[in-house]
């Protein structure tokens, strides 16, 4: 018991890895700790939460880590009075969440406390944790606003699918009493009618004077700017009238965090453009260039506590932080992530760092970097973030912190291993982790798995996906396999699944296309829409 809830409290990790509980993310708890040390009977909340047992009362710890005995004489369930029931008849009771097969039917008692559910089942006490963010499977996830998703299948506003477009490649922005889907062109959505602004489907054939549309910011009730792979063009709604006022040298880049507020009160837009820091004029619609940066800057934000820092990206995997002086911008920290990250947001005294590899966490305070918080590829400039909410959306659903003051206060950034430069003390840790929950299923549950290497797990894995290419996901794998995301992704440091299965699919699409198979045919065997193949489909035929 010792050994096992010493692997609890070292490190989050764990609760992944006992892959029995992963079924219940969707309840949006996990497994915390699993007392079978002795007979539990049932739970009281007075000023505290109790559990009776064989041995006496205890009671549970603040942090739910510790038993501690309360009154040795009470030897069986007991009353809120702490008088000892008179009928000792087990009856089962549903439980609140869905749990393994073994535990499922035996609920005697359960009591919610904080963040924490307890349950009792088999005469063992299962103490479950509140995940502090939600993932909802939805397909590739390319945008999202306060009540929107967009992705290549299908494009939602208030839960309603839109019928002129089913896919978005750029941004969703709602603005008062209408919403912007800039979909490589500009569709409006007002009072529910649909209106394409600019039609652009991004097809070899397509009339695409403006470019492919990517972000739009508003000015006033009419005007907008609108951002194009062509460049940055002023938008009259009421004419529908765009009017190019800077053409790019390569991509823009806008500044997030302050854009609402500078162009409301200093009537500038701040972005980047080929490593150059300019400032649009938004009254004269004139375009200067305030500084030059030495590196390749990706992404870049203005802190939401003090704008007196930036935080930037560049194509080395390092994280800048720059001070504003009144000489221009200064480095005032440098540090290499060891990842690629594509997009930068933040909330507090976090920067969320979002790329193709998963989700990392740096706390502006310590200059800490957590890495593989959430392991999943992760769309680029796929956020929204709100007064309490921030979501990320990825190739399979979006992932929303429903409340990130909570998040970040809670222990998983506490507790959490901060990478080092070293990587063999994580390996070991994550071997001995492995290790230590196989000992668990094997002797802790009646349950006896295959008894797979990871490598005979991981030609299982591949030969699932060859034969499902057209509707696996990582929620599939998860589910027929039974494994949570992050076991699936610790296997083998060289197999990713979602990587394993993007390139397949991308391989197979190509050798469709080369027999000139219909995209009909192609969808059916690859699973990628007939909308993505039409647009890709040169894209693939380059790989």
């Amino acid at each position: 018991m010792q050994f096992f809830n010493f692997f609890l409290k070292s490190h989050f990790l764990l609760l992944f890895f006992i892959h029995p509980f992963s079924s219940i993310a969707d309840d949006n708890y996990e497994i915390y700790q699993i007392n079978k040390d002795r007979l539990y009977y049932n739970l009281i909340i007075i000023d505290n939460i109790y559990v009776s047992s064989n041995e006496g009362l205890f009671t549970i710890s603040p942090d739910f880590k510790t038993l501690s005995l309360f009154d040795n004489s009470l030897l069986s369930s007991v009353n809120s009075d702490f008088s000892l029931k008179k009928s000792s008849k087990i009856s089962f009771i549903l439980s609140p969440i869905e749990l393994p097969f073994g535990y499922d039917k035996t609920v005697t008692d359960f009591a919610y406390f904080g963040n924490f559910l307890c349950i009792i089942s088999k005469g063992d006490l299962l103490i479950f944790k509140k995940n502090l963010y939600e993932f909802v499977p939805f397909g590739s996830v390319r945008s999202l606003s306060k009540n929107s998703i967009g992705s290549y299948g299908r494009v939602l506003i208030n839960g309603k699918e839109l019928e002129k477009i089913n896919y978005t490649d750029g941004q969703i922005k709602e603005f008062d009493s209408i919403t912007f889907i800039c979909y490589n062109g500009l569709l409006s959505v007002k009072n529910r009618k649909e209106s394409i602004l600019y039609d652009n489907n991004n097809s070899k054939n397509a009339n695409a004077v403006y470019g492919d549309i990517i972000d739009i910011f508003s000015l006033t009730k009419t005007e907008f700017i609108v951002i194009s792979n062509k460049g940055i063009y002023k938008y009259d709604l009421s004419l529908n009238e765009f009017n190019l006022i800077y053409s790019n040298k390569s991509e823009i880049i806008p500044i997030r965090n302050k854009i609402e507020s500078r162009i409301k009160f200093s009537n500038e837009f701040h972005f980047i453009d080929e490593n150059q820091y300019m400032v649009l004029d938004t009254n004269s619609l004139l375009v200067s260039n305030y500084l030059d940066f030495s590196m390749d800057i990706i992404a870049i934000l203005e802190d939401s506590n003090d704008g007196s820092f930036f935080y930037a990206l560049d194509d080395k995997s390092n994280l800048f932080t720059f001070s504003a002086t009144i000489n221009g911008l200064q480095i005032q920290n440098t540090k290499n992530l060891d990842i690629q990250f594509h997009t930068i947001s933040d909330y507090g005294d976090f920067l969320f760092l979002t790329g193709n590899s998963g989700l990392g966490i740096f706390n502006k305070s310590i200059k800490k970097f957590y890495k593989n918080v959430i392991i999943d590829e992760f769309n680029k400039n796929a956020v929204f973030k709100s007064k309490d909410e921030i979501k990320f959306g990825s190739v399979h659903g979006f992932y929303k912190f429903y409340d990130v003051n909570k998040f970040i206060k809670s222990s998983l950034l506490i507790d959490y291993k901060v990478d080092t430069k070293s990587n063999i003390s994580i390996y070991f840790f994550v071997g001995l982790l492995i290790f230590a929950t196989a000992l668990i299923l094997v002797y802790g549950y009646n349950k006896k798995p295959k008894n797979l290497s990871n490598e005979e797990r991981i030609i299982e894995l591949k030969m699932y996906i060859l034969k499902n290419l057209n509707n696996v996901t990582l929620k599939t794998l998860s589910d027929n396999f039974d494994m949570d995301y992050h076991a699936l992704n610790n296997l083998q440091k060289e197999f990713i699944p979602a990587q394993f299965i993007k390139r397949l699919r991308q391989k197979k699409a190509k050798e469709l296309f080369l027999k000139n198979k219909s995209f009909v045919e192609i969808s059916k065997i690859t699973g990628y829409s007939v909308t993505y193949l039409k647009k890709y489909k040169y894209k693939f035929l380059k790989l």
